[in-house]
């Protein structure tokens, strides 16, 4: 491992400065792969020794990983690094559905931006594919479409739990707590059967068309309400704008958590959390002290007060348990198919589950990604020797140190 440099800005780079400085990094492991690098003379060989270098895999969180490889934002119409998933079929869960993104077909759209004339027709082509250049394809064994993996530090410890814990459990201190089953949206007004009988005739006439959601905005007796009622009476997902409902960790239950956690020990190897964490005091919490929390403090507590339930709150534990033992398979230090394939197990029966108990929440790109970590796992090993923890400290490293802003000086 060796600290090469980082891009010259406070601030996140544009794609133009940040090929710059990307290019310098790609020359350099150009020269590496073919011919690669004499040393004259090392400790062990005294005659010297011919070496070569590349860059496998690309380790980042999502902005980072997805500016550098020349993926376009993660609200895309073509959102997934992993996959050529279509942002309308986000809440298909069944890999087998999801398209495969092609190396030759990735180059070929990447050079087409590259080669455009204007800026105008290079946003058209980015829109459309998804898709811009970066100096690292220049790097003949280098495959965005196979390298650039799903960090899971940053999608699991830091968004999946922080999504799960304040958007899906809603965690409120003011409150006392529920099930986290009161509607999120305001119930819109009662519209006439006849509408609704036209909506479902429309969807039937037109049953398989491509076009058919165009169709179906077109009409004037589609409105949200009519749609809206249509999807509650058939137990459909209905996501959208938030609204107050009922938590279910608010402040009964936080406090048997935190009363808890001080009578819990756990090991040395293990990060403690705060014990005043969900505050406004506290702030953020670290990767490290949001994973102690949801695999640790949070089952103990939420088994022990639900363990009597039968109803809502049993299966929101339920799902929640298959996040915890998905977090545990993606963290071990060691791998196997075995166990990736009880991580793509439990992130696939964990997001089922979010998809039926909470209809009314949107399904994230974050989300989707940690459908692949199961893949990573099976092609590169464990996480941890590619994992941004060591990176993340490093960088908090160059943060401490005083400069002045002015390169160069």
């Amino acid at each position: 491992m060796c600290y090469l440099g980082s891009a010259p800005t406070p601030n996140s780079p544009g794609i133009g400065r940040l090929n710059s400085f990307n290019w310098l990094i790609t020359r350099d492991f150009l020269e590496l792969w073919q011919p690669g690098v004499f040393f004259t003379k090392t400790h062990k060989y005294q005659q010297g020794r011919s070496t070569k270098g590349m860059i496998v895999p690309l380790t980042a969180d999502m902005l980072a990983a997805r500016a550098v490889s020349g993926f376009t934002s993660h609200n895309s119409i073509y959102f997934c690094i992993g996959c050529h998933i279509h942002m309308a079929n986000i809440e298909d869960f069944d890999s087998a559905h999801w398209p495969r993104r092609n190396h030759a077909e990735h180059l070929e759209q990447a050079y087409a931006w590259k080669n455009a004339t204007t800026l105008s027709e290079q946003k058209k082509l980015a829109k459309k594919t998804g898709i811009r250049y970066t100096p690292f394809l220049e790097l003949p064994y280098w495959e965005a479409v196979r390298y650039v993996l799903v960090e899971a530090m940053h999608a699991l410890d830091l968004r999946m739990i922080d999504h799960h814990i304040r958007k899906l459990f809603q965690m409120d201190l003011e409150r006392i707590g529920g099930d986290a089953s009161e509607p999120r949206v305001r119930r819109p007004r009662r519209v006439s059967q006849e509408r609704i009988t036209n909506v479902l005739q429309l969807f039937i006439t037109h049953q398989g068309d491509p076009d058919l959601v165009d169709k179906i905005r077109k009409n004037d007796w589609a409105s949200f309400p009519t749609l809206w009622h249509i999807c509650n009476d058939l137990d459909l997902r209905i996501a959208g704008t938030r609204r107050d409902w009922a938590e279910a960790i608010a402040a009964d239950v936080m406090q048997f958590v935190w009363d808890l956690m001080h009578k819990t020990i756990l090991p040395s190897w293990i990060g403690a959390a705060p014990k005043n964490w969900g505050t406004k005091k506290r702030g953020k919490l670290s990767a490290e002290h949001s994973r102690t929390i949801f695999t640790i403090h949070l089952p103990i507590a939420l088994i022990w007060l639900w363990r009597n339930e039968t109803g809502r709150k049993r299966e929101l534990l339920d799902n929640m348990m298959y996040m915890v033992m998905a977090i545990h398979a993606a963290n071990f230090k060691s791998t196997n198919s075995s166990i990736s394939d009880i991580y793509d197990h439990c992130i696939l029966q964990y997001m089922r589950g979010v998809g039926q108990l909470f209809k009314e929440d949107d399904i994230t790109p974050s989300q989707h990604s940690a459908l692949h970590i199961g893949e990573n796992l099976r092609e590169f090993g464990p996480q941890h020797s590619r994992g941004a923890q060591f990176y993340e400290r490093y960088i908090h490293y160059l943060q401490e140190q005083n400069t002045n802003m002015k390169y160069g000086q």
